[in-house]
Protein backbone atom coordinates (compact mmCIF):
# COMPACT_ATOMS: atom_id res chain seq x y z
CA UNK A 1 0.00 0.00 0.00
CA UNK A 2 1.63 3.17 -0.97
CA UNK A 3 1.38 6.25 1.49
CA UNK A 4 3.10 9.64 1.87
CA UNK A 5 5.93 9.84 4.19
CA UNK A 6 6.04 13.38 6.13
CA UNK A 7 9.53 13.21 7.55
CA UNK A 8 11.20 12.88 3.97
CA UNK A 9 9.02 13.93 1.65
CA UNK A 10 8.10 11.03 -0.52
CA UNK A 11 5.51 8.34 -1.37
CA UNK A 12 6.98 4.71 -0.24
CA UNK A 13 5.54 1.17 0.50
CA UNK A 14 3.86 1.70 4.29
CA UNK A 15 4.60 -1.88 4.73
CA UNK A 16 8.05 -0.52 5.24
CA UNK A 17 7.99 2.44 6.85
CA UNK A 18 9.34 0.91 10.34
CA UNK A 19 11.40 -1.83 8.79
CA UNK A 20 14.44 -1.62 6.07
CA UNK A 21 14.15 -5.02 4.83
CA UNK A 22 10.69 -4.35 2.86
CA UNK A 23 10.67 -3.85 -1.01
CA UNK A 24 14.74 -3.56 -0.88
CA UNK A 25 14.43 -0.38 1.44
CA UNK A 26 11.74 1.59 -0.07
CA UNK A 27 10.11 2.72 3.06
CA UNK A 28 13.53 3.81 3.97
CA UNK A 29 14.22 5.56 0.34
CA UNK A 30 16.33 3.61 -0.69
CA UNK A 31 16.00 2.25 -4.58
CA UNK A 32 13.06 4.34 -5.50
CA UNK A 33 14.60 5.20 -8.79
CA UNK A 34 14.35 1.80 -9.42
CA UNK A 35 11.57 0.82 -8.88
CA UNK A 36 9.34 3.63 -9.90
CA UNK A 37 10.94 3.75 -13.30
CA UNK A 38 9.16 0.71 -13.98
CA UNK A 39 6.18 1.85 -12.72
CA UNK A 40 5.94 4.53 -14.33
CA UNK A 41 7.10 3.01 -17.53
CA UNK A 42 4.12 0.70 -17.37
CA UNK A 43 1.61 3.32 -16.34
CA UNK A 44 2.40 5.72 -19.62
CA UNK A 45 1.85 2.88 -21.77
CA UNK A 46 -1.56 2.16 -20.40
CA UNK A 47 -2.79 5.79 -20.45
CA UNK A 48 -1.14 5.99 -24.26
CA UNK A 49 -4.19 3.80 -25.06
CA UNK A 50 -6.67 4.15 -22.49
CA UNK A 51 -7.63 8.41 -21.55
CA UNK A 52 -9.87 7.38 -19.07
CA UNK A 53 -7.80 5.13 -17.25
CA UNK A 54 -5.56 8.39 -17.18
CA UNK A 55 -7.67 10.84 -16.24
CA UNK A 56 -8.98 8.53 -13.47
CA UNK A 57 -5.23 7.68 -12.13
CA UNK A 58 -3.19 10.74 -13.23
CA UNK A 59 -2.91 12.87 -10.25
CA UNK A 60 -2.32 9.36 -7.60
CA UNK A 61 0.61 8.17 -10.53
CA UNK A 62 2.29 11.71 -10.93
CA UNK A 63 2.77 11.60 -7.54
CA UNK A 64 5.62 8.73 -7.96
CA UNK A 65 7.08 11.12 -10.92
CA UNK A 66 7.08 13.30 -8.57
CA UNK A 67 8.93 11.69 -6.08
CA UNK A 68 11.97 11.00 -8.49
CA UNK A 69 11.76 13.93 -10.96
CA UNK A 70 10.87 17.24 -8.98
CA UNK A 71 12.50 20.13 -10.33
CA UNK A 72 11.13 22.42 -8.36
CA UNK A 73 11.58 24.25 -4.88
CA UNK A 74 8.12 25.43 -4.75
CA UNK A 75 6.93 21.65 -4.48
CA UNK A 76 5.46 21.56 -0.82
CA UNK A 77 5.92 17.54 -0.83
CA UNK A 78 8.79 16.47 -2.47
CA UNK A 79 12.44 17.29 -2.72
CA UNK A 80 14.37 18.33 -5.98
CA UNK A 81 15.43 14.92 -8.07
CA UNK A 82 15.41 12.77 -5.08
CA UNK A 83 18.12 10.34 -6.26
CA UNK A 84 19.90 12.49 -8.40
CA UNK A 85 23.56 14.10 -7.60
CA UNK A 86 24.67 16.33 -9.83
CA UNK A 87 27.59 16.94 -8.92
CA UNK A 88 28.96 13.15 -8.97
CA UNK A 89 26.66 13.19 -12.21
CA UNK A 90 24.78 10.55 -11.57
CA UNK A 91 22.14 9.45 -8.93
CA UNK A 92 22.44 7.67 -6.27
CA UNK A 93 20.19 4.38 -4.74
CA UNK A 94 20.44 4.38 -1.24
CA UNK A 95 18.51 5.85 0.67
CA UNK A 96 18.59 6.92 4.61
CA UNK A 97 19.32 3.55 6.18
CA UNK A 98 21.97 2.04 4.12
CA UNK A 99 23.68 -0.35 5.74
CA UNK A 100 26.74 -0.15 3.41
CA UNK A 101 27.90 3.10 5.32
CA UNK A 102 27.42 5.25 2.66
CA UNK A 103 25.92 6.46 -0.92
CA UNK A 104 26.55 3.66 -3.14
CA UNK A 105 24.42 2.31 -6.87
CA UNK A 106 24.85 -1.48 -8.64
CA UNK A 107 22.91 -1.04 -11.21
CA UNK A 108 22.74 1.51 -13.81
CA UNK A 109 20.50 0.38 -16.35
CA UNK A 110 17.78 0.55 -13.62
CA UNK A 111 18.67 3.87 -13.35
CA UNK A 112 18.45 4.80 -17.01
CA UNK A 113 15.25 3.02 -16.75
CA UNK A 114 13.91 5.01 -13.73
CA UNK A 115 14.04 8.54 -15.63
CA UNK A 116 12.71 6.79 -19.27
CA UNK A 117 9.95 5.65 -17.22
CA UNK A 118 9.48 9.61 -15.70
CA UNK A 119 10.09 10.71 -19.46
CA UNK A 120 7.63 8.34 -20.58
CA UNK A 121 5.34 9.52 -17.62
CA UNK A 122 5.48 12.94 -18.81
CA UNK A 123 5.03 12.44 -22.10
CA UNK A 124 1.43 11.36 -21.75
CA UNK A 125 0.80 13.49 -18.33
CA UNK A 126 2.73 15.87 -17.62
CA UNK A 127 3.97 19.23 -18.84
CA UNK A 128 6.30 19.97 -21.94
CA UNK A 129 8.67 21.36 -18.85
CA UNK A 130 8.26 17.62 -16.89
CA UNK A 131 9.42 16.44 -20.53
CA UNK A 132 12.44 18.21 -21.07
CA UNK A 133 13.36 17.96 -17.54
CA UNK A 134 13.32 13.70 -17.52
CA UNK A 135 15.52 14.21 -21.12
CA UNK A 136 17.80 15.97 -18.91
CA UNK A 137 18.17 13.35 -16.42
CA UNK A 138 17.74 10.11 -18.61
CA UNK A 139 20.79 11.45 -20.54
CA UNK A 140 23.17 12.68 -18.19
CA UNK A 141 22.53 9.27 -16.58
CA UNK A 142 23.50 7.63 -19.48
CA UNK A 143 26.28 9.47 -19.70
CA UNK A 144 27.30 8.96 -15.99
CA UNK A 145 26.64 5.01 -16.36
CA UNK A 146 29.69 5.09 -19.44
CA UNK A 147 31.85 7.50 -17.54
CA UNK A 148 31.77 5.69 -14.10
CA UNK A 149 30.84 1.83 -14.74
CA UNK A 150 31.22 1.17 -18.32
CA UNK A 151 35.69 0.24 -17.98
CA UNK A 152 37.86 0.76 -21.45
CA UNK A 153 40.98 -1.29 -21.18
CA UNK A 154 42.26 0.55 -24.10
CA UNK A 155 41.45 4.21 -22.40
CA UNK A 156 44.54 6.07 -21.47
CA UNK A 157 45.41 6.64 -17.96
CA UNK A 158 46.05 10.08 -18.63
CA UNK A 159 42.38 10.83 -20.01
CA UNK A 160 40.75 13.58 -18.67
CA UNK A 161 37.09 11.68 -19.04
CA UNK A 162 39.25 8.63 -17.43
CA UNK A 163 38.26 8.25 -13.49
CA UNK A 164 39.71 4.82 -13.37
CA UNK A 165 43.80 5.73 -14.07
CA UNK A 166 44.97 1.69 -12.71
CA UNK A 167 45.07 -0.08 -15.68
CA UNK A 168 44.28 -3.41 -13.93
CA UNK A 169 40.93 -2.10 -13.10
CA UNK A 170 39.77 -0.76 -16.28
CA UNK A 171 40.41 -4.41 -17.83
CA UNK A 172 37.77 -5.44 -15.83
CA UNK A 173 34.98 -3.87 -18.31
CA UNK A 174 32.81 -2.80 -15.95
CA UNK A 175 31.98 -1.71 -12.35
CA UNK A 176 29.61 -3.54 -10.28
CA UNK A 177 29.71 -0.84 -7.52
CA UNK A 178 30.04 3.00 -7.28
CA UNK A 179 29.98 4.17 -3.40
CA UNK A 180 30.85 8.09 -2.95
CA UNK A 181 34.49 6.82 -1.89
CA UNK A 182 35.33 3.79 -3.54
CA UNK A 183 34.23 1.87 -6.80
CA UNK A 184 35.03 -1.38 -7.94
CA UNK A 185 34.23 -4.56 -9.75
CA UNK A 186 31.89 -6.57 -7.19
CA UNK A 187 27.98 -6.12 -6.35
CA UNK A 188 26.20 -6.66 -2.25
CA UNK A 189 24.80 -9.74 -3.81
CA UNK A 190 26.59 -11.31 -6.66
CA UNK A 191 29.89 -12.30 -7.78
CA UNK A 192 29.88 -13.55 -11.41
CA UNK A 193 30.98 -11.80 -14.48
CA UNK A 194 28.04 -12.16 -15.87
CA UNK A 195 25.85 -10.54 -12.79
CA UNK A 196 27.95 -7.46 -12.71
CA UNK A 197 27.59 -6.66 -16.77
CA UNK A 198 23.96 -7.67 -16.90
CA UNK A 199 22.49 -5.33 -13.61
CA UNK A 200 24.39 -2.42 -15.74
CA UNK A 201 22.10 -3.84 -18.99
CA UNK A 202 18.54 -4.83 -17.91
CA UNK A 203 16.09 -3.84 -18.35
CA UNK A 204 16.38 -3.71 -22.00
CA UNK A 205 14.58 -0.73 -23.48
CA UNK A 206 14.79 1.03 -26.72
CA UNK A 207 15.76 3.72 -25.18
CA UNK A 208 19.64 1.76 -24.46
CA UNK A 209 21.00 1.62 -28.01
CA UNK A 210 22.57 4.80 -26.75
CA UNK A 211 23.51 2.95 -23.26
CA UNK A 212 25.45 0.25 -24.87
CA UNK A 213 28.27 1.94 -26.30
CA UNK A 214 29.85 -0.43 -29.10
CA UNK A 215 33.53 -0.54 -27.43
CA UNK A 216 32.04 -0.98 -23.88
CA UNK A 217 29.43 -3.89 -25.53
CA UNK A 218 32.67 -5.66 -27.41
CA UNK A 219 34.76 -5.84 -24.14
CA UNK A 220 31.51 -6.98 -22.31
CA UNK A 221 31.06 -9.74 -24.82
CA UNK A 222 34.82 -10.82 -24.75
CA UNK A 223 34.97 -10.41 -20.84
CA UNK A 224 31.51 -12.23 -19.78
CA UNK A 225 32.44 -15.31 -22.27
CA UNK A 226 33.60 -17.73 -19.97
CA UNK A 227 30.45 -17.64 -18.19
CA UNK A 228 27.97 -17.12 -21.21
CA UNK A 229 28.82 -20.34 -22.19
CA UNK A 230 28.57 -22.08 -19.20
CA UNK A 231 25.05 -24.44 -18.66
CA UNK A 232 25.67 -23.65 -14.88
CA UNK A 233 24.65 -20.40 -15.01
CA UNK A 234 21.14 -19.03 -15.62
CA UNK A 235 19.91 -17.74 -19.33
CA UNK A 236 18.61 -14.76 -17.32
CA UNK A 237 21.87 -12.82 -17.17
CA UNK A 238 22.60 -14.71 -20.57
CA UNK A 239 19.84 -12.92 -22.52
CA UNK A 240 20.48 -9.11 -21.40
CA UNK A 241 24.08 -9.54 -22.61
CA UNK A 242 22.81 -11.01 -25.81
CA UNK A 243 20.85 -8.25 -26.27
CA UNK A 244 23.15 -5.34 -25.82
CA UNK A 245 25.66 -7.48 -28.16
CA UNK A 246 23.09 -7.36 -30.48
CA UNK A 247 23.98 -3.53 -31.14
CA UNK A 248 27.14 -4.59 -32.73
CA UNK A 249 26.20 -7.45 -34.09
CA UNK A 250 22.58 -8.42 -34.60
CA UNK A 251 22.93 -11.56 -36.31
CA UNK A 252 25.76 -13.22 -33.82
CA UNK A 253 22.74 -12.06 -31.46
CA UNK A 254 19.99 -13.73 -33.12
CA UNK A 255 21.90 -17.27 -33.16
CA UNK A 256 23.46 -16.82 -29.75
CA UNK A 257 18.91 -15.94 -28.69
CA UNK A 258 18.13 -19.21 -30.25
CA UNK A 259 19.67 -21.13 -27.63
CA UNK A 260 18.81 -19.74 -24.52
CA UNK A 261 15.27 -21.10 -22.88
CA UNK A 262 14.58 -18.78 -20.06
CA UNK A 263 14.77 -15.02 -19.23
CA UNK A 264 14.26 -14.14 -16.26
CA UNK A 265 11.63 -11.77 -14.45
CA UNK A 266 12.69 -8.43 -16.03
CA UNK A 267 12.87 -9.88 -19.69
CA UNK A 268 10.94 -11.75 -22.34
CA UNK A 269 11.70 -14.29 -25.03
CA UNK A 270 9.34 -11.51 -27.15
CA UNK A 271 11.71 -8.02 -26.39
CA UNK A 272 14.76 -10.34 -26.88
CA UNK A 273 13.81 -10.84 -30.41
CA UNK A 274 12.38 -7.65 -31.15
CA UNK A 275 15.16 -5.89 -29.64
CA UNK A 276 17.44 -7.86 -31.53
CA UNK A 277 15.34 -7.33 -34.72
CA UNK A 278 15.25 -3.86 -35.11
CA UNK A 279 18.72 -3.32 -34.52
CA UNK A 280 21.07 -1.29 -37.56
CA UNK A 281 22.06 -3.48 -39.76
CA UNK A 282 24.45 -2.05 -42.64
CA UNK A 283 25.85 -5.61 -43.67
CA UNK A 284 22.95 -6.67 -45.11
CA UNK A 285 22.37 -9.97 -43.83
CA UNK A 286 19.26 -10.93 -42.63
CA UNK A 287 19.54 -10.82 -38.80
CA UNK A 288 16.76 -13.40 -38.33
CA UNK A 289 17.41 -16.04 -41.22
CA UNK A 290 16.26 -19.57 -41.69
CA UNK A 291 20.30 -20.60 -41.63
CA UNK A 292 20.70 -18.73 -38.24
CA UNK A 293 18.06 -20.26 -35.86
CA UNK A 294 18.07 -23.15 -34.90
CA UNK A 295 15.01 -25.23 -33.36
CA UNK A 296 14.38 -28.71 -32.17
CA UNK A 297 12.99 -31.24 -34.80
CA UNK A 298 9.07 -31.13 -33.89
CA UNK A 299 6.49 -33.92 -34.10
CA UNK A 300 6.47 -37.92 -33.86
CA UNK A 301 9.63 -39.73 -33.35
CA UNK A 302 11.55 -42.76 -32.43
CA UNK A 303 14.78 -41.75 -30.53
CA UNK A 304 17.84 -43.99 -31.55
CA UNK A 305 20.90 -44.04 -29.51
CA UNK A 306 23.37 -43.19 -32.73
CA UNK A 307 26.46 -45.23 -31.07
CA UNK A 308 24.70 -48.68 -30.70
CA UNK A 309 21.99 -47.98 -33.11
CA UNK A 310 19.72 -49.01 -30.20
CA UNK A 311 16.30 -47.22 -29.86
CA UNK A 312 15.15 -45.46 -27.06
CA UNK A 313 12.31 -47.45 -25.18
CA UNK A 314 10.19 -46.18 -21.91
CA UNK A 315 9.71 -49.48 -19.18
CA UNK A 316 6.25 -50.08 -18.33
CA UNK A 317 7.15 -49.85 -14.50
CA UNK A 318 8.28 -46.68 -14.17
CA UNK A 319 8.37 -44.94 -17.75
CA UNK A 320 12.08 -44.90 -17.33
CA UNK A 321 13.82 -43.69 -21.22
CA UNK A 322 16.65 -46.73 -21.56
CA UNK A 323 17.86 -47.35 -24.94
CA UNK A 324 17.54 -50.49 -25.06
CA UNK A 325 15.10 -51.90 -28.30
CA UNK A 326 16.78 -53.80 -30.92
CA UNK A 327 14.49 -52.82 -33.88
CA UNK A 328 11.61 -49.83 -34.34
CA UNK A 329 9.21 -52.97 -32.65
CA UNK A 330 10.41 -52.02 -29.04
CA UNK A 331 10.81 -48.73 -29.70
CA UNK A 332 9.01 -45.83 -28.01
CA UNK A 333 6.96 -43.03 -29.57
CA UNK A 334 7.69 -39.25 -28.30
CA UNK A 335 6.19 -36.37 -29.41
CA UNK A 336 8.44 -33.54 -29.86
CA UNK A 337 6.57 -29.79 -29.40
CA UNK A 338 7.50 -26.59 -29.57
CA UNK A 339 8.08 -24.13 -26.56
CA UNK A 340 10.39 -21.12 -27.04
CA UNK A 341 13.75 -22.17 -28.06
CA UNK A 342 13.39 -25.30 -26.73
CA UNK A 343 10.40 -27.98 -26.75
CA UNK A 344 8.85 -30.47 -24.73
CA UNK A 345 9.20 -34.11 -25.02
CA UNK A 346 5.94 -36.72 -24.54
CA UNK A 347 5.61 -40.46 -24.43
CA UNK A 348 2.71 -41.42 -26.74
CA UNK A 349 2.03 -44.30 -24.77
CA UNK A 350 1.00 -42.65 -21.59
CA UNK A 351 0.51 -39.05 -22.53
CA UNK A 352 3.34 -37.90 -19.57
CA UNK A 353 6.12 -35.82 -20.70
CA UNK A 354 9.43 -36.24 -20.07
CA UNK A 355 11.08 -34.73 -17.13
CA UNK A 356 14.66 -34.13 -16.02
CA UNK A 357 16.55 -35.11 -13.40
CA UNK A 358 17.87 -31.87 -11.06
CA UNK A 359 20.85 -34.06 -9.84
CA UNK A 360 21.70 -35.18 -12.81
CA UNK A 361 22.05 -38.56 -11.03
CA UNK A 362 18.61 -40.32 -12.12
CA UNK A 363 17.37 -41.80 -15.43
CA UNK A 364 15.03 -39.65 -17.62
CA UNK A 365 12.14 -40.64 -17.37
CA UNK A 366 8.41 -39.92 -18.92
CA UNK A 367 5.90 -38.95 -15.55
CA UNK A 368 4.94 -35.54 -15.79
CA UNK A 369 1.17 -34.91 -17.05
CA UNK A 370 1.81 -31.29 -17.03
CA UNK A 371 5.04 -29.68 -18.94
CA UNK A 372 6.90 -26.99 -16.62
CA UNK A 373 10.84 -25.90 -17.00
CA UNK A 374 11.59 -29.72 -15.78
CA UNK A 375 10.24 -30.51 -18.90
CA UNK A 376 12.09 -29.06 -21.58
CA UNK A 377 14.85 -29.80 -23.68
CA UNK A 378 16.83 -28.51 -26.14
CA UNK A 379 17.41 -30.95 -29.13
CA UNK A 380 20.35 -29.04 -32.06
CA UNK A 381 22.55 -31.09 -34.03
CA UNK A 382 25.73 -31.98 -32.43
CA UNK A 383 29.04 -30.04 -33.18
CA UNK A 384 31.58 -32.22 -34.77
CA UNK A 385 29.17 -35.21 -35.77
CA UNK A 386 27.10 -36.73 -39.01
CA UNK A 387 24.01 -35.04 -40.10
CA UNK A 388 21.06 -35.52 -38.46
CA UNK A 389 22.78 -36.43 -35.16
CA UNK A 390 21.42 -34.64 -32.82
CA UNK A 391 22.44 -33.67 -28.57
CA UNK A 392 19.96 -32.98 -26.20
CA UNK A 393 19.88 -31.15 -23.32
CA UNK A 394 17.76 -30.37 -20.14
CA UNK A 395 16.95 -26.63 -20.54
CA UNK A 396 16.43 -26.77 -16.87
CA UNK A 397 20.16 -26.70 -15.56
CA UNK A 398 22.00 -26.69 -18.89
CA UNK A 399 23.07 -30.73 -18.71
CA UNK A 400 23.20 -32.85 -21.40
CA UNK A 401 22.13 -36.18 -21.91
CA UNK A 402 24.42 -39.11 -21.97
CA UNK A 403 23.65 -42.68 -21.99
CA UNK A 404 24.98 -45.21 -19.34
CA UNK A 405 26.16 -48.48 -19.03
CA UNK A 406 22.56 -49.86 -19.16
CA UNK A 407 21.51 -47.65 -21.73
CA UNK A 408 19.46 -45.44 -19.43
CA UNK A 409 19.12 -41.67 -20.35
CA UNK A 410 20.82 -39.79 -18.42
CA UNK A 411 21.44 -35.61 -18.23
CA UNK A 412 24.62 -35.47 -16.63
CA UNK A 413 26.90 -34.00 -19.66
CA UNK A 414 28.70 -30.93 -18.09
CA UNK A 415 28.98 -29.71 -22.01
CA UNK A 416 27.96 -31.15 -25.79
CA UNK A 417 31.26 -32.86 -26.43
CA UNK A 418 30.29 -35.13 -23.57
CA UNK A 419 26.74 -35.60 -24.21
CA UNK A 420 25.59 -38.66 -26.52
CA UNK A 421 24.39 -38.43 -30.00
CA UNK A 422 20.66 -38.94 -30.75
CA UNK A 423 18.90 -39.91 -34.09
CA UNK A 424 15.19 -39.04 -34.87
CA UNK A 425 13.52 -41.03 -37.06
CA UNK A 426 9.70 -40.75 -37.84
CA UNK A 427 7.62 -42.81 -36.33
Amino acid sequence: MAAYETAWGGVINKAGANNSWVDFGNGYYNDHHFHYGYFLAVAAVIAKYDQGWLNQHKSFISWFARDIINPSTEDPYFPITRCRDWFAGHSWASGIANGAGSRDQESTGEAVNGYYGALLWASVALSEDMVNYAKLLLATEMQGAQVYWHLYPNQASTDPNNPYPEQGLRDLVTIGNVEDWQAGAWLFWGSQKSEIAAIQILPVQPVNEILYDAEWVKDVWEYTMVELIDPSIGDEWKSVIIDAYSNINPQVAAQWSANITSWGSGQTYTNELFFIGTRPNPSGVPICGKDTLPSNPYGKFLIQDASSGRYVAASSANSNLIASAADISGAATFNSSFVPNSGTLQLMSTREFVTADQSGNFTLSATRSIPSSWETFVIRQKIGAAAGVYSIKAASNGLYVTISGDGSLINNGKNEAASSGFKFSNS
